[in-house]
């Protein structure tokens, strides 16, 4: 007789990235308001202390912006600047002063001002 073996669940195979599910969609099946989108950024925030992720979070939070509504509160864009770490990306050496050292973070926050402008 054949010996029984557990089922794996499924997911991401060895070598394959996991990826997770945008945030807001959960949110999106409640209200499409302020609030709603405010406690989806606290509940990020609040995650983790590092806040992995948060430049990919963040590209998702400008695109619900419309969605919920709130593209024209200066209030919410603070709160979306807010979901980058603190004291992180600061240089800490000449050489980094000089060049952009971090890159992927300072076009989305280039990206968020932009849109901030736009509206």
């Amino acid at each position: 007789m054949a010996k029984w073996r557990p089922v794996a669940p499924p997911g991401p195979k060895e070598g394959e990235l996991a990826t997770q599910g945008d945030p807001f969609e959960g949110a999106s099946r409640q209200a499409r308001d302020r609030e709603t989108y405010e406690r989806v950024l606290r509940a990020f925030c609040g995650r983790d202390v590092r806040r992995r992720g948060h430049v990919e979070f963040i590209y998702a939070a400008l695109r619900k912006m419309e969605e919920f509504g709130v593209e024209r509160e200066l209030c919410v864009y603070n709160r979306v600047l807010d979901v980058f770490p603190k004291g992180v990306f600061i240089p800490r050496n000449s050489i980094q002063r000089m060049f952009n050292h971090f890159p992927r973070q300072q076009e989305c926050a280039v990206q968020v001002l932009e849109q901030m402008e736009n509206y």
